[in-house]
C-alpha cells in the first residue's frame, strides 16, 4: 500500500469520526475511517487514541456504479482489521443515506451502512462539514 500525506483538515475529521462513535460509547480498537471527496476518496485505519495505522486514496469514481465498486473493495480489504466505519460524505445526511451528495450528485441515495454495517460491526455515516 502507498501511503500518502494527509492534511491537518483530513486528519481532524478523521478525529471528528472518532469522536462520533465514542460519544456513542462504542467501543473498538481501530476503525476505518473514509472521506469521500469530489477529487479523491481518502481513507484510514485509525486507533481509539486517534493514531493513524495506514492510510491511502483513491480518486473519486465520476459515476455510481464505479463509486460502490471502488469503496467496496476498501472496505473489503480493511474489514477484517477494524471494528467498525466512520464516513464523512458530501450532501445532506439522512440516518446513514446520502441525499443530494453535493458535487457528487449521483451519491444520492446511497446509504453504506445498510451495505457494511452488522450486529456487531457499526457504520457512521456524517456529513463531511460536520466533520471537520
Amino acid at each position: 500500500m502507498r501511503l500518502v500525506s494527509t492534511s491537518e483538515s483530513v486528519y481532524n475529521e478523521y478525529v471528528n469520526c472518532l469522536m462520533y462513535f465514542t460519544e456513542r460509547k462504542i467501543e473498538m480498537k481501530k476503525y476505518l475511517a473514509i472521506d469521500i471527496g469530489g477529487t479523491n476518496i481518502k481513507y484510514a485505519e485509525i486507533e481509539e487514541t486517534g493514531n493513524i495505522v495506514r492510510k491511502d486514496k483513491i480518486k473519486t469514481p465520476k459515476d455510481r456504479e464505479s463509486f460502490l465498486s471502488a469503496v467496496d473493495r476498501i472496505v473489503t480489504r480493511h474489514r477484517k482489521n477494524v471494528s467498525g466505519i466512520a464516513v464523512c460524505a458530501p450532501g445532506k445526511i439522512d440516518g446513514t443515506t446520502i441525499r443530494f451528495g453535493g458535487a457528487l450528485p449521483f451519491l444520492d441515495g446511497v446509504d453504506l451502512a445498510s451495505e457494511y454495517a452488522g450486529p456487531d460491526f457499526p457504520v457512521a455515516v456524517i456529513n463531511d462539514d460536520k466533520a471537520g
